[in-house]
């Protein structure tokens, strides 16, 4: 606030002043309250994300666990072996093979002769506007 009754300053002035210093302490106080608003926005996020990080971290040591007690109990069964497990496996790998063999053979010239059949009504086929004429 602005002192009255200065030495060499009229009562006009002084109040003048006083409504502009008036008018910039409002300025400073609605900037600061911005700027607690930015930095209680900033710290909120700041918690959510720590809150995410958080998960993940613990989501990432229960896979770590899964995986090490996984690779425990395949090294367990490596080391047991034996030719019946060899056996199975690869049996499985020739069941897998053939059911893939099968698929390719029934279902790639299947596709094929689509592609064919469609090839040769596209070249005997002319489409003009809403109808089609069919080429000798």
């Amino acid at each position: 606030m602005a002192y009255r009754g200065m030495k060499g300053v009229p009562q006009d002035d002084t109040s003048y002043l006083e409504r502009h210093n008036d008018n910039m302490v409002g300025d400073l106080a609605n900037k600061v309250s911005a700027l607690k608003n930015i930095s209680i926005s900033i710290g909120n996020d700041v918690r959510e994300q720590n809150r995410l990080l958080n998960e993940m971290d613990s989501d990432f040591d229960s896979g770590k666990s899964l995986l090490g007690a996984t690779m425990k109990r395949l090294g367990i069964v490596s080391r047991a072996g034996g030719s019946r497990l060899q056996c199975y496996l690869i049996l499985f790998a020739l069941v897998v093979f053939f059911i893939i063999y099968s698929l390719c053979t029934w279902y790639l010239p299947n596709i094929r002769r689509c592609r064919a059949v469609r090839t040769c009504l596209d070249r005997h086929t002319i489409t003009i506007g809403s109808a089609n004429v069919v080429r000798s």
